[in-house]
């Protein structure tokens, strides 16, 4: 929809992976030749980089093995970010956003290498946003917030496979602001819950959903709540990413009990990101 509403400030770069990527049905909307689709993720980057500089706007789409490719040329650029953002005169430009798909789920453990997320989160800026939509209504509105961004970088990792829908697209919307949601109806009654299974990714989201159902099944007395992180720079510090949540809000959330965080990348950024939070010593990832 995207494609057929900007015939002339929209394009799309891949590395020659749209088909396996179950986006093929991109090419119907293609009658000016903007999609590109090359075995170089380089040519890609600096394909995607140029057309944004021109005031359009671009999407890239490859496999998450090879994202960390491109590493440097993603970091010199959020270096030139960094410093455009602190020029009074500059126009800002659209975003640049990265949908990473075919995970190790999808593709075996050789087709994994989450370490794009590490990179770019290690620099601690601001601007860089790392998504982990559940489902298929949260990847919507991510997308569209993504696109219609600003001066950003924006990573989104997703599977390619048929996805579950776990958030109506209203709630999905709603969500996106805390970047975090709870499910209230997978906890008991008490207000502060015992466990709270976290999920980062629609692969671990899966994965927790099934937990948590095994959990009630066996009608243990504890009280659990099954939290989504739609992105994860919303755990760290306001002081370096002014909407991550408050002290207030995460301890509202993860409440006093033990945590259990699911994710598919390296677990040290996670940890990186939960420095200073008070209940950190209590969270298993």
């Amino acid at each position: 929809e995207v494609m057929r509403r900007n015939p002339k400030s929209f394009r799309i770069v891949s590395p020659d992976e749209l088909e396996s990527n179950l986006l093929g049905d991109l090419k119907k909307y293609d009658d000016r030749n903007r999609i590109l689709e090359v075995l170089n993720e380089n040519i890609c980057q600096a394909g995607m980089k140029g057309y944004i500089q021109t005031g359009r706007n671009c999407l890239m789409i490859s496999y998450e093995a090879f994202m960390p490719i491109i590493t440097s040329m993603i970091e010199q650029y959020a270096k030139w970010l960094y410093q455009a953002n602190n020029i009074s005169w500059r126009y800002k430009v659209a975003s640049a956003t990265y949908v990473l798909t075919s995970l190790c789920w999808e593709n075996t453990y050789s087709h994994q290498n989450p370490s794009i997320i590490d990179t770019l989160l290690a620099c601690q800026y601001s601007f860089v946003k790392v998504y982990t939509p559940p489902d298929a209504n949260s990847l919507l509105v991510i997308l569209e917030k993504c696109l219609t961004s600003e001066n950003e970088i924006n990573l989104i990792i997703t599977s390619k496979q048929q996805m579950p829908q776990w958030l109506d697209i209203t709630t999905a919307q709603q969500a996106i602001h805390n970047q975090i949601i709870y499910w209230d109806f997978y906890k008991s009654a008490s207000k502060f819950p015992d466990v709270c299974i976290v999920a980062a990714g629609d692969y671990p989201a899966r994965e927790c959903v099934k937990a948590v159902e095994i959990m009630e099944r066996f009608a243990l007395k504890i009280n659990i709540r099954l939290i989504f992180v739609l992105e994860l720079t919303a755990l760290g510090s306001q002081e370096i990413y002014p909407t991550a949540i408050g002290n207030d809000m995460f301890s509202n959330i993860f409440g006093n009990g033990s945590i259990i965080f699911s994710f598919h990348g390296y677990t040290a950024i996670i940890k990186a990101l939960l420095f200073g939070r008070t209940s950190h010593q209590k969270i298993t990832i």
